[in-house]
């Protein structure tokens, strides 16, 4: 899998908040588009990216189809 797959796998906010932050925009922008305060966002990101990593090293294992 690629990391657009590994993407698609997360919760879709946290797919989205990733994506949101790629694009430029700031924890204040994030925390307007998914609803949630702006200091939330930064742990947010940290989770998601280390749900991403986990599904990257499943990837690396061979632990997916």
């Amino acid at each position: 899998m690629n990391e657009r797959d590994d993407l698609g796998a997360l919760p879709e906010t946290y797919a989205l908040a990733l994506r949101l932050r790629a694009e430029g925009l700031d924890d204040d922008a994030i925390g307007r588009v998914l609803e949630v305060e702006s200091e939330s966002v930064a742990p947010m990101l940290a989770l998601a990216r280390s749900k991403l990593v986990h599904l990257e090293r499943r990837d690396d294992d061979g632990d997916r189809p």
